[in-house]
């Protein structure tokens, strides 16, 4: 995106994007205040459809957000959110698999990853391990080798066209090579996650409109257009954008509603009507779950009811995928272990 003081994809001289002048790298994050900032936002607007005392949300947000930890860096630069312990309300009555509603309690704090998985990270995996790099020992139904086009090979973009299994291998690596667990959230994790604390459809509220940048961002990379394989979506992205973003949820998560779907580590089956604490999904099954959405969901209700874009990507919304499938909108992001 080229802005009037500078470019905030590069930092070449000229920039790669055809900027003129000297690229700005984008300024550090700083997460604490991003937090309370987006809490004030959220929180507040919830509490006062609620009819809660605003001020009194936004200090307890305030005061959430000055004590938790800093996010943790791992030996591939992978930022780790610290995702404490609580209880949640799973699910929802939007769609027919995402019922019943039940609550869920999260024992044990969690680092979870703020970015899905880059190219950039799994090429380190594929680099060490000989590991098949993605699309090409499992075909994808578009037949799409990532790496080897223009559409999503970029360093900074989510590695797609992943199995289940690859995923699993990338996290039993990284837990070997850094002595540490590593692995695919479960699917109450993630959820319990995407919420941080909210109870309505997004973290931001109940209506997508006018959130386009929680979606997708800016579309990226501006060079894909001239992609063979190029494909341009209703609402203007032609391809996935790249894992961080400053638009986040109020724990500090990159693109939890959109860009790719992640996979979980649970299989796929009916919600208990019953609380759970640390539920796990079936103990067996055919297919796993995926969350979050991809590019193909829509951030506005006037086009979100096409075909098979009647889903949003919903803090609740899931979908099943066989574990062996290879899709050019599903990635991964991790857990390591408390």
């Amino acid at each position: 995106m080229i802005r009037d003081d500078g470019c905030t994809q590069c930092e070449k001289t000229p920039c790669r994007h055809g900027c003129a002048q000297s690229c700005e790298a984008t300024p550090p994050l700083d997460r604490r205040r991003f937090i309370i900032d987006l809490s004030r936002y959220t929180l507040a607007t919830a509490a006062a459809a609620a009819g809660i005392g605003a001020v009194t949300v936004v200090r307890r947000a305030n005061a959430a957000a000055a004590e938790a930890p800093e996010p943790m860096v791992n030996s591939l630069g992978m930022q780790l959110v610290h995702i404490p312990a609580g209880s949640f309300t799973m699910g929802s009555e939007d769609n027919d698999d995402e019922k019943p509603v039940h609550e869920v309690t999260m024992s044990k704090p969690i680092l979870l990853a703020a970015c899905e998985t880059s190219n950039a990270d799994y090429r380190a995996f594929v680099a060490a391990t000989g590991h098949t790099e993605p699309g090409v020992a499992v075909e994808s139904k578009k037949k799409v080798r990532p790496w080897q086009g223009r559409m999503f090979s970029a360093d900074e973009q989510p590695a797609v066209c992943v199995t289940w299994d690859d995923a699993v291998a990338f996290c039993g690596w990284l837990s070997e090579k850094e002595g540490a667990r590593y692995r695919l959230p479960t699917e109450a994790e993630w959820e319990h996650a995407c919420r941080a604390g909210t109870r309505t459809k997004f973290y931001w509220g109940d209506e997508p409109a006018g959130r386009e940048k929680a979606y997708f961002a800016e579309p990226w990379p501006e060079e894909t257009k001239e992609a063979d394989d190029w494909q341009e979506t209703p609402w203007g992205l032609h391809t996935t954008v790249a894992v961080e973003c400053q638009e986040r949820n109020p724990v500090g998560l990159c693109h939890m509603a959109g860009n790719a779907w992640e996979w979980t580590a649970d299989w796929y089956g009916d919600y208990s009507e019953e609380a759970q604490t640390d539920p796990t999904g079936p103990a067996e099954g055919k297919q796993k779950v995926t969350r979050g959405g991809s590019r193909f969901h829509a951030p506005s209700p006037e086009l979100w009811r096409v075909g098979d874009r009647s889903r949003v990507a919903t803090a609740s919304v899931r979908r099943p995928k066989a574990p062996n499938a290879c899709c050019r909108n599903c990635g991964f992001r991790i857990v390591r272990e408390v």
